[in-house]
């Protein structure tokens, strides 16, 4: 008698051991398609620059680093997602990131001043740096977008400061963009012994 309790007991352990590793399996299976994205093809790259300036300080704020303007042949699709990644040589010389929206549409000059803020992370644990964006793109009309960063107080003297994005890191209605690496040439370095004084100034990296 025992020993048939015993061993219905197992048998009912493995039905619901065996439950729970297709429960696993199909979720899985859902999951891994949701999380590789669907590229959104709607979405055209017109432009995509490097702006770092030559040098940059400790304690600089909103410092331009990458510009990209996309076209839209959809109407109305929302861009609700960046990840920022962090090339420069130590992601601990910067404070914040942020994502700006040109006010004249496209063609304009980074001005923190006078661009919209969109986005923005002053918690950086990682060189991958993630924004929730609110932004409705219009059918057929180009829309320029800035990358900029806050430089740490520590920041270290010599160091190059840059950023990228990778493909697939934006999400836009859903979707991801771009369709090859953002990775344009250009860097900042950092003059922490004589902030300003770029002109007299030898890095130390």
């Amino acid at each position: 008698m025992v020993k048939q309790m015993v061993q219905e007991t197992l048998k009912t352990r493995r039905k619901g051991l065996g439950a729970v590793l297709l429960a696993g399996f199909l979720l899985t299976i859902l999951i891994v398609p949701l999380a590789q994205g669907v590229r959104n093809n709607q979405v055209t790259t017109v432009d995509m620059q490097s702006i770092c300036p030559q040098f940059t300080a400790p304690l600089a704020l909103k410092v331009p680093m990458l510009t990209f303007t996309l076209g839209d042949s959809a109407n109305g699709q929302q861009f609700t997602g960046a990840i920022v990644t962090y090339s420069g040589d130590s992601v601990t010389d910067i404070s914040g990131v942020y994502l700006y929206c040109e006010t004249a549409g496209n063609g304009g000059t980074f001005d923190a001043s006078t661009d919209v803020l969109l986005a923005s992370n002053t918690t950086i644990t990682s060189t991958a740096i993630a924004m929730l964006v609110s932004f409705t793109l219009v059918q057929n009309v180009n829309h320029q977008f800035y990358i900029a960063v806050d430089i740490a107080a520590g920041a270290v003297d010599g160091n190059r400061v840059d950023v990228r994005i990778n493909t697939d890191e934006l999400t836009i209605a859903a979707k991801t963009w771009p369709d090859s690496n953002w990775n344009p040439g250009g860097q900042s370095t950092i003059d922490a012994q004589t902030p300003w004084d770029w002109a007299n100034f030898a890095p130390a990296g």
